[in-house]
């Protein structure tokens, strides 16, 4: 059994800016239940949540393109 690479892995690991964007949306509007107690504040941290999780995402992507591309 052969030791698999980076690309491997990142194929069969996930969606990679999806997953960023939905796990930021979970954890906004768990938290916006809990700190506002309301769906208004559930929706808008949940909202807040997918836009960081999904820059974070689209950052990490470009980043490991741009290291990939560099590193020998």
């Amino acid at each position: 059994m052969r030791v698999l690479t980076m690309n491997e892995v990142s194929a069969v690991s996930g969606a990679g800016v999806v997953d960023s964007a939905t796990t930021g949306g979970v954890i906004g509007t768990a938290i916006g239940a809990g700190v506002t107690g309301s769906l208004v504040g559930a929706s808008a941290f949940g909202v807040v949540g997918v836009a960081l999780g999904f820059s974070w995402g689209v950052g990490y992507a470009i980043g490991t393109a741009i290291y990939d591309a560099i590193s020998p």
